[in-house]
């Protein structure tokens, strides 16, 4: 399936939401009165059935209008971005769809609107994210070809055909100085103040509101849900890449964390068309710490020398280790890189 045709698609299925209220519209009789406010379990706000149909109409009507010119001017929206803004306006379309529909089948199932339970705009949420999240897959990633991506990396740091390992670069790995790691190994580490300082006012920020919330009753059971599904995992993702550990070997690039042991990224051998040791300027990468753009992913401690990967699916990744030299690092990732690819080749060759 080309890329052109995964988002048409894509902008189709930001369209589906509005063809159901259209449907919905036609079969079932708005109810009388929808919940649209809740005070701990019970509502205490009600809004007309028709007016609630009419505004999830207007507002799935007007992201399907905006997800099919999106979908179809390729010229003015690039492929990184329409992914996104047609996720985006796949998920509004689809919770403007959810709010009448799942609204209307608790109206109905719980006899009344003032039954109807607050647990039901959970799957309001759900349904919505769902949305997005088909409509980012069928999407997919425009990738540029291999020979446009080669073209933009120099041809010392091109990635080639590699088919006996380097002894200089082992020793070189190795560290020359009794270390014991294996040849063709190499280790580099970082450690951002900005992200601890952030994980711990994150985490802060987070164990306020659920203390509030605690002390509030039972009435915010819902929104204290909320804030520990994503405060939780937001504050232990900035104190995983608070210090991290880069670790070059046959299996390619890893990013392990050394506060929670966990694996942060991974980029295998087969993904890597180049590699290069730039000076890295941290405005020109999105700033300081963990930062991801439309065409790269950073992580600068305080700019200088860092290890820069071209990735297959077009993408950059920078890191800064303060600890191990990037060049050997490099080194290293371009042999793994050049001997995965000779293996691939002669593969082909022998099937």
């Amino acid at each position: 399936m080309t890329p052109r045709t995964r988002r048409q698609l894509a902008g189709a299925w930001a369209m589906v939401p509005f063809a159901l209220l259209l449907v919905g519209a036609r079969v079932w009789q708005p109810p009388g009165e929808l919940p649209t406010r809740w005070s701990g379990s019970s509502p205490d706000g009600f809004t007309d059935g028709g007016t609630v149909l009419l505004t999830t109409l207007t507002v799935a009507g007007f992201c399907s209008i905006l997800a099919a010119l999106v979908a179809l001017v390729r010229v003015f929206v690039p492929g990184r971005w329409s992914r996104w803004i047609v996720a985006l306006l796949a998920t509004v379309s689809g919770a403007a769809a959810a709010a009448y529909g799942v609204g209307a089948w608790a109206t109905s199932l719980a006899g009344s609107a003032a039954a109807v339970h607050p647990w039901w705009v959970a799957l309001v949420v759900v349904l919505a994210v769902l949305c997005g999240v088909v409509a980012h897959r069928v999407h997919g990633l425009e990738v540029p070809s291999r020979a446009e991506l080669l073209h933009g990396i120099p041809e010392r740091s091109r990635v080639v055909p590699v088919t006996r390992p380097d002894p200089a670069v082992g020793r070189a790995a190795a560290g020359g100085d009794g270390d014991e790691r294996a040849p063709g190994e190499w280790t580099g580490r970082s450690a951002s103040r900005l992200l601890v300082g952030l994980s711990i006012y994150t985490g802060l920020v987070f164990a306020v509101c659920v203390a509030l919330l605690l002390f509030g009753g039972p009435h915010y059971r819902l929104l204290l849900v909320a804030v520990l599904v994503v405060g939780v995992p937001l504050t232990l993702f900035v104190l995983a890449w608070s210090r991290v550990r880069v670790v070059v070997d046959a299996g390619g690039l890893r990013v392990r964390s050394e506060r929670l042991p966990v694996t942060l990224m991974r980029v295998r051998p087969a993904e890597v068309l180049g590699v290069q040791v730039l000076d890295v300027d941290p405005m020109a990468w999105g700033g300081y710490g963990l930062r991801a753009t439309a065409g790269a992913t950073a992580y600068i401690v305080h700019g200088g020398d860092a290890l820069v990967v071209h990735r297959a699916n077009g993408r950059r990744l920078a890191l800064e280790c303060v600890e191990g030299e990037p060049r050997v690092g490099a080194a290293v990732l371009l042999r793994v890189a050049g001997q995965a690819l000779a293996d691939a080749r002669s593969g082909s060759a022998v099937g």
